[in-house]
């Protein structure tokens, strides 16, 4: 076989495994039904909708480090059979034939559909550890042979940077998996308070609100799986023109994306009350959290490396779960609590999209911040 049908086999393999990966950005299609059928409250629900994305964060440094070492073939081969697990499972506990309707049981199983995903996923993001070692150059610049104080300079620097990146990573990703988890429940509320039927719930959904919902929450998640996708693709693409042809710093796509995910939870926050124009709001998302993670690889890669780029990512992504978990579990909190008071449309969320707010504007700071240190670290290269 010659190298070029091997590239485009390759490059096609990429793109079927990377788009069978995302199993947990559905999780709001059917999120609702799910705590419906087997009587989960938000923080419950959270707590599965969450559960996928640890499986995929907190299992990326442990994939990424095999995929580094051993390949890719075994990892894809495994995930396929533990995503399958995952969901069956799920599906029956659903239906009834599992007995056990325990909630942890549930957020076991998209826990493995979660891991099946990053195994999967860690070939593709392998791919992008194709650029210069560029720690190496720093030390070969200007440590040579004073490696006591390159030692130094990367246990600061390097350190300093994992820290901030992984805080921006948390607040970006963990303020985008917040809508992306809740999306459904958000659209659930919205439309049994502005519909002419009452406002009782199981009323309504005997009535027929049901099927319309579930139409509602397919289409949502379908415009961010599309805008995530669009966000992923200009960013790769704009940010390596831009970088080349002008000198424009990746970083600042980070920036872009917090203006992405700001502006759609102001709108949740504080204008958007009913479903007439959500849409913008979830086209903001998607385009925000798909920067996010097409950039993020780049950057570490550029920041840290790419000798164990697998692993190195793999340590972001577990920010970035845990960012996921803080504000989904806030949002099922403050959920159960407005519920409580039979609270109605966006009286049962707004207050998470405050909290959310203030991350989103922190982690623009810290991103302003970063950008500052490169800045003066490559003027302090050229004296």
């Amino acid at each position: 076989m010659n190298s070029s049908l091997k590239l485009k086999l390759s490059y096609f393999g990429t793109v079927l495994v990377s788009s069978i990966s995302g199993t947990q950005y559905l999780f709001s299609a059917y999120s609702t039904a799910l705590a419906d059928r087997l009587g989960f409250n938000s923080v419950q629900i959270n707590t599965i909708g969450s559960a996928a994305n640890y499986g995929v964060f907190l299992s990326t440094p442990f994939f990424g480090y095999i995929v580094d070492n051993y390949g890719s073939r075994r990892t894809c081969l495994y995930s396929s059979f533990f995503v399958f697990t995952g969901f069956f499972c799920l599906a029956m506990t659903y239906e009834g034939i599992f007995k056990s309707t325990s909630f942890i049981l549930c957020a076991f199983y998209l826990f493995i559909s979660g891991v099946a995903s990053s195994a999967a996923f860690g070939f593709p993001v392998a791919a992008f550890g194709l650029s210069a070692f560029l720690l190496s150059q720093i030390n070969n610049l200007f440590f040579k042979k004073d490696t006591f104080s390159f030692l130094i300079f990367l246990s600061i620097a390097t350190g300093s940077y994992v820290l901030l990146f992984g805080a921006v990573m948390l607040l970006l990703a963990g303020t985008g998996l917040m809508y992306i988890n809740n999306v459904g429940a958000i659209i659930k509320y919205l439309y049994l308070t502005n519909s002419d039927k009452n406002n009782n719930l199981t009323n309504s959904i005997q009535e027929g609100s049901s099927h319309k919902i579930q139409g509602l929450q397919n289409f949502h998640v379908s415009l961010l799986s599309i805008s995530s996708c669009i966000g992923r693709i200009s960013a790769g693409i704009f940010s390596d023109i831009t970088k080349e042809q002008f000198k424009i710093r990746r970083i600042l796509y980070l920036f872009l994306s917090g203006i992405y995910l700001l502006s759609g939870h102001l709108l949740m926050g504080f204008f958007i009350n009913s479903l007439n124009y959500l849409y913008l709001v979830t086209i903001l998302m998607g385009l925000g959290y798909g920067t996010v993670f097409s950039i993020g690889p780049v950057i570490t890669n550029e920041w840290f490396g790419s000798r164990r780029f697998g692993f190195n990512w793999g340590v972001m992504t577990i920010f970035a779960g845990m960012g996921g978990q803080l504000f989904n579990l806030y949002f099922g909190y403050n959920n159960d609590l407005h519920q409580k008071n039979k609270c109605s449309g966006t009286e049962c969320y707004k207050q998470a999209f405050y909290l959310s707010c203030s991350g989103i504007i922190i982690s623009i700071g810290i991103i302003t911040r970063l950008l500052y240190r490169r800045i003066k670290r490559d003027n302090y290269q050229r004296l």
